[in-house]
């Protein structure tokens, strides 16, 4: 696993665009003239392979199922806006196809929205699942992004430690400050996730009548890293107002289908067959390893006192440790097993809603971290342990690892996409539906000002990225 700051992680991105160039222009246009090949396209550090092949297959896929896809595509409709926003758009349908489009609708919206997530607050998750209902993906996130914003800003100015509300998930790539962490082999979760998105994209033209120019994949150099789907444009604005939005939901519907089927593979099928073998990866977590601490806070102060050989000396011992040996392992906080990351969390937040100052049990001894005005220690960086694991265990474990990995991003890229901004399906669906609603020309101003706040918002979420080098506190 590669550990980088985001600095880091955007001058290597840099470089990678800048060899990817290189390759592309230089190598495969000029010496192998792969540019005057039919079907290849280049542009910048990316290559482009166009077919037409896959049309026949994308007709042939609409064309057995026409209703069914229609009805996927509404359901899409209805992720991304809501239950008030099909009320809208689908209000030339038969109440009685409204109503089953709405439950069905409602019942994914109220299912997802119930998942508890670690980012909201308990207290407001009714309000979550609420506004979910009410407005969609779309409005949903937008929300959320505005709070998150307001919550790092004002943070900030207060000259408090906080984390970035918003952040890039790399594959095998762990970015300073960001709790989440993804192995290498979750790179291959994009082929996918974009296949599925794309081919959903195209079918929904088919069905509409919408000529398809092209079907192709997207490299950047050597790796592949998309897939496309070219609907000709002029005939896809003059389709009416819902077709275009069944074209444009398709894609995230498609990805939250795949991460539904996944999410019951796991826990109806897999998860009994784990049960009934006695197959427990849990039995291979070790202790928590800490990576890392923020200077000036409690955790490094009551640590470098620790080290310290002599009270007299003023050498920095814990500097000196972390460079001969790259983590700490964590037992217990105040006499409370700490053998997973979550168990550490647990026994974080209630120590923190006692108020005690924390005793760490560690492979280097005990010590005592109080809290700071922030109840919080310093702790930058933590992550899990494992103990050695037999082959076929372990095998199991990176093939169901992958499952989780392509749910969780078939999840985000779903949820991303429906975001009103002008450069994803999410923001073609909104300027559509202001279009209809207010006409052309207030929309463009409107749609333009939803796009500049939501760019704003995900910038402000991001500083703390840039500000906190050695990574924002965590605990």
């Amino acid at each position: 696993m590669i550990e980088l700051t985001f600095f880091e992680l955007i001058l290597i991105g840099l470089i990678q665009a800048a060899i990817a160039y290189i390759l592309v222009k230089f190598v495969f246009g000029k010496l192998f003239s792969l540019d005057k090949i039919k079907g290849l396209k280049i542009i910048g550090p990316l290559l482009m392979l166009r077919s037409k092949r896959g049309i026949s297959m994308l007709d042939n896929i609409a064309n057995r199922a026409p209703r069914f896809w229609n009805a996927f595509a509404d359901l899409g409709i209805i992720l991304g806006f809501g239950f008030l926003g099909a009320m809208y758009f689908l209000k030339k349908q038969p109440i009685h196809k409204r109503i089953i489009y709405s439950i069905l609708g409602a019942l994914f919206l109220f299912t997802v929205g119930s998942v508890r997530s670690p980012l909201v607050p308990e207290e407001y998750t009714m309000l979550l699942v609420a506004l979910l209902f009410l407005f969609g993906f779309s409005g949903m996130f937008t929300l959320i992004l505005g709070l998150s914003a307001f919550w790092v800003a004002q943070n900030l100015l207060l000259g408090q430690t906080v984390n970035a509300g918003v952040g890039p998930a790399i594959p095998g790539v762990k970015i300073a400050g960001s709790p989440l962490v993804i192995a290498w082999y979750g790179w291959f979760a994009f082929p996918i996730l974009l296949f599925i998105h794309e081919t959903s994209h195209g079918i929904l033209s088919r069905l509409a009548k919408i000529k398809v120019k092209d079907a192709g994949l997207i490299f950047f150099g050597f790796l592949p890293v998309g897939a496309f789907v070219e609907p000709d444009e002029k005939e896809l604005l003059k389709k009416p107002l819902r077709q275009r939005l069944r074209v444009f939901a398709a894609g995230s519907m498609a990805n939250y289908s795949l991460a539904l089927l996944l999410f019951l593979f796991l826990s109806f099928v897999v998860s009994p067959i784990l049960i009934s073998t006695g197959t427990n990866f849990n039995s291979y977590y070790s202790q928590v390893r800490l990576l890392g601490v923020a200077e000036d806070t409690p955790a490094h102060t009551a640590m470098s006192e620790h080290f310290k050989e002599d009270p007299q000396d003023s050498s920095n011992y814990f500097d000196k440790f972390f460079k001969e040996k790259p983590y700490l392992k964590l037992f217990a906080i105040n006499g409370t097993e700490t053998r997973t990351v979550k168990n550490f969390t647990s026994a974080f937040n209630a120590t923190v809603q006692q108020g005690q100052a924390m005793l760490f049990q560690t492979d280097k001894g005990d010590f005592i971290i109080p809290l700071n005005e922030n109840a919080q220690l310093g702790i930058t960086d933590l992550e899990q342990g494992y103990e050695p694991m037999p082959l076929e265990v372990s095998l199991l474990w990176v093939g169901l690892d992958f499952l989780g990995i392509l749910l969780f991003f078939n999840l985000v890229v779903g949820l991303m996409n429906l975001l009103p901004l002008f450069i994803l399906d999410g923001g073609l669906m909104a300027e559509s539906a202001l279009e209809e609603m207010i006409g052309k020309k207030k929309a463009k101003i409107a749609f333009a000002a939803i796009s500049t706040l939501i760019i704003l918002f995900i910038l402000v979420n991001m500083l703390p990225l840039f500000l906190y080098v050695g990574g924002a506190v965590l605990f």
